[in-house]
């Protein structure tokens, strides 16, 4: 996964603490791991996303081959690998009856699980996706940088919004509540919310005040992992290290804030936990408990995870490898 500026992708090197503690700078902790086991293993060039569903693993390939694999997890097989779904693919989702793979050099594909076949393309180069409010929306790396609303069904754009991102090479991920879509603009470091009635941006929030805001917040938020934002950002009063924003679900205000060391890969978000990587470990952030409750050690070059089948996945970009722990979420 690329590192994306000021931010994210978006994973993971987490610590510590009550609310009340997290609004210092502190160092973290040396780590102590718990033991980790892997199950199965396979080679990817550049696994960059992970989507489950279907009773599938599905992982594209960020460069050659331009195919995405299908992994049987009964099995731990490879059963299925489907050509051509994009260079430079991003991210990969799971929605409504199809496979979604998003290619920043090429057209997103649309894959039929019954068949394993790509059976609609959308034009335009697209990074990362994301479903909600009945739509597929992806961002794109053209121009200025756009956000496009998909029709699921006839895999048609249904109206393109211009992000003023200024840099065709901008990656922005989107992220989703309830009655909420944004997308996170890592050149701008800020949080654009769109109103998915109107598409039409209503706010554009710099990370630097939302990070004030939760640095003063003494109440514990209440509520599931995925009712909120999650951004793992650079700490502006320690450039040098990351922390873990949690963002209330209107995208308007930060709630809490939590050092988690020196990388600034993206968080994977489930209602419980909050899962980051960075490095050799992956961590898992306790949102009842406000801290990490676990640390494994992990190969070298851990860049994303995923959790799905009772398992925790974890992608190595530059190695081109995914694993599969025995670790239950």
């Amino acid at each position: 996964m690329k590192k994306l500026p000021g931010l994210f992708f978006l994973t993971f090197v987490l610590i510590t603490v009550l609310l009340s503690g997290c609004n210092s700078a502190s160092t973290p902790s040396p780590a102590v791991y718990k033991p980790v086991k892997v199950i199965a293993e396979w080679n990817k060039t550049l696994p960059e996303g992970i989507a489950f569903g279907f009773g599938s693993a599905w992982v594209p390939g960020h460069r050659d081959p331009r195919n995405t694999i299908r992994i049987d997890p009964n099995t731990n097989q490879v059963t299925a690998t489907i050509d051509s779904t994009g260079s430079l693919a991003i991210s990969i989702l799971v929605a409504g009856d199809y496979v979604w793979v998003a290619g920043q050099n090429d057209d997103m594909s649309k894959i039929d699980p019954k068949t394993n076949m790509i059976v609609a393309r959308v034009t335009g180069t697209h990074t990362f996706l994301a479903y909600a409010f009945g739509s597929i929306w992806s961002t794109t790396s053209e121009g200025e940088g756009r956000l496009d609303r998909i029709d699921p069904e006839t895999a048609k754009i249904v109206t393109s919004i211009d992000l003023g991102t200024g840099h065709p090479e901008n990656l922005n991920p989107i992220v989703a509540t309830a009655n909420a879509l944004g997308v996170l603009n890592p050149d701008g470091t800020e949080l654009i919310k769109i109103d998915p009635t109107t598409n039409a941006i209503v706010s554009k929030t710099l990370y630097t005040g939302l990070i004030k805001q939760a640095k003063l917040q003494t109440a514990q938020p209440q509520g599931k992992g995925t009712d909120f934002v999650w951004l793992v950002t650079t700490d502006p009063d320690n450039p040098q290290d990351c922390g873990l924003l949690q963002i209330d679900p209107s995208m308007t205000k930060g709630l809490a804030f939590w050092p988690v060391g020196v990388d600034c890969n993206p968080p994977t978000v489930t209602e419980k936990s909050i899962w980051l990587s960075g490095n050799a470990q992956i961590d898992r952030f306790n949102i009842a408990a406000n801290k990490i409750d676990a640390t494994y050690q992990v190969q070298n070059g851990a860049s994303a995870v995923g959790i799905g089948f009772g398992s925790v996945w974890v992608l190595y970009e530059e190695p081109g490898i995914i694993q599969r722990l025995d670790i239950t979420p």
